[in-house]
């Protein structure tokens, strides 16, 4: 929940942003895009089934582990993505910034943590006293 939160703050500041100041985010101008299709998918599927997940998961529905597992993988697979392409840009000397793997890791790297915690604290229905 808390990335999820962090995400959808990040692009609801940008969106509110441009409403008030008609200030294009800069993500907008470098994809020559004229949407940000980023912002949108985060905020509709990332954000939402984030902290659906979350809340979810907080009250033990079972719904809440499937897609805390799903969000997760995803979430660890697609830092594992970024960062690559940060490194092939910067080598291919496209783009300066390196630095963004310092965001991309710690996401990935938690996303995965909290994969393998929920996973390895997961009990099943047959081992339940009853």
């Amino acid at each position: 929940m808390f990335v999820a939160l962090l995400l959808g703050v990040f692009h609801l500041f940008l969106n509110i942003r441009y409403v008030f100041t008609g200030h294009v985010p800069e993500i907008v101008i470098n994809v020559e895009h004229p949407t940000n299709l980023i912002s949108a998918l985060d905020l509709s599927l990332v954000v939402s089934f984030g902290l659906l997940g979350g809340v979810w998961l907080w009250k033990r529905q079972p719904w809440g582990y499937v897609l805390a597992v799903i969000w997760n993988v995803k979430g660890a697979v697609y830092m594992t993505a970024l960062s690559a392409a940060t490194v092939g840009v910067f080598q291919a000397g496209v783009s300066e910034d390196i630095m963004q793997i310092a965001l991309w890791g710690p996401i990935g790297v938690g996303c995965l943590i909290s994969f393998i915690l929920l996973l390895t604290n997961m009990e099943s229905s047959e081992h339940k006293v009853q």
